[in-house]
């Protein structure tokens, strides 16, 4: 059995992190590490402000 990942709450760029977390965009679903008191980016890829959803492996 193969365990997937799984998306779990909303984060929109400017917002700062009080945990390390694994980011997937929104529109395009390309994928951002943000360390622990750094501020969420806008996507590079995209070059849209969408919102991020956290990537948890619970």
């Amino acid at each position: 059995m193969i365990l997937l990942p799984e998306l779990q709450g909303f984060a929109i760029p400017g917002e700062k992190c009080t945990k390390d977390k694994v980011l997937v965009c929104s529109k395009c679903g390309s994928h951002r590490t943000v360390r622990i008191g750094k501020y969420v980016p806008t996507c590079s890829k995209c070059k849209e402000h969408t919102y991020w959803y956290e990537v948890t492996s619970d």
